[in-house]
């Protein structure tokens, strides 16, 4: 009998202008342990990273092909709760640590800003 033991290998998280809670796309790189040796087996792009607008938090969406203006379909998605929580789990975790990323960037390039501001002005040296 063959034995499958996939694992999230990796998520790559691209931070978008945020536009009706959509903060981000996500990728994620299943991957299968084969000879002791993780193999990367399946792909998954165009993960939708929201942020709640009601509450504090994140989560996922999946792809969707719009057919008609009431019809869609899913390109593909979860199918158990497990593996739901799992994608769920690890994309909005490595979105978090981007978007810590880029506050605390900002927040450098700002004080840098501000730094030079007060440095080239007389009025703030004294």
């Amino acid at each position: 009998m063959y034995e499958s033991r996939l694992e999230i290998s990796e998520v790559d998280i691209l931070p978008i202008k945020p536009k009706k809670g959509l903060v981000a796309f996500a990728s994620v790189t299943l991957a299968e342990w084969v000879d002791n040796r993780l193999v990367p087996t399946l792909y998954l792009g165009a993960i939708g990273v929201y942020r709640f607008l009601d509450k504090e938090g994140y989560y996922v969406r999946y792809p969707k092909k719009e057919v008609t203006e009431s019809r869609s379909f899913d390109i593909y998605h979860p199918v158990n709760k497990q593996i739901g929580e799992l994608l769920q789990k690890k994309v909005v975790e490595a979105a978090i640590d981007i978007f810590k990323v880029i506050s605390e960037k900002q927040k450098k390039k700002l004080t840098e800003k501000l730094n030079e501001n007060i440095d080239n002005n007389p009025v703030l040296q004294k």
